[in-house]
């Protein structure tokens, strides 16, 4: 079985066509509008990176444009992302805490941007859901 380390726990998860209810049961929302926002996110990370690289800028400079237009989104992009590696928990272990339950948990006390967990998570939702 698959596994996502998040704040140095491991955890068994897994994406099948009930993960879809899964979501939707769980946080109100479909699972591909969350999807489409976090498309959109990386859509706006990438021109903005093609279009400053145009322009001759530093990677330095790039970086911290993007950066910093990349704050207009971070709530979101967390918020989505924490769902999304929820829901690979939960439908691996449908009797696992609940979600608040687990964002309390202190291995969850600090948010580890470096760790690829974010990534992961979003790619392992997207490649069930578009193939």
């Amino acid at each position: 079985m698959k596994e996502i380390t998040i704040g140095g726990v491991s955890y068994p998860v897994k994406s099948n066509a009930l993960t879809r209810l899964h979501y939707k049961k769980l946080f109100g929302v479909g699972i591909f509008q969350d999807i489409s926002k976090m498309s959109i996110a990386n859509n706006v990370q990438e021109e903005l990176r093609a279009t400053l690289k145009a322009q001759g800028k530093t990677k330095k400079e790039i970086e911290e444009a993007v950066n910093n237009e990349m704050l207009k989104y971070t709530d979101d992009i967390l918020d989505i992302a924490f769902r999304f590696a929820y829901v690979l928990i939960y439908t691996a272990n449908p009797n696992f805490m609940t979600f608040e339950e687990w964002l309390s948990e202190e291995s969850m006390n600090k948010i580890d941007f470096e760790s690829g967990w974010i990534q992961e998570a979003t790619e392992y939702i997207t490649s069930t859901f578009r193939g």
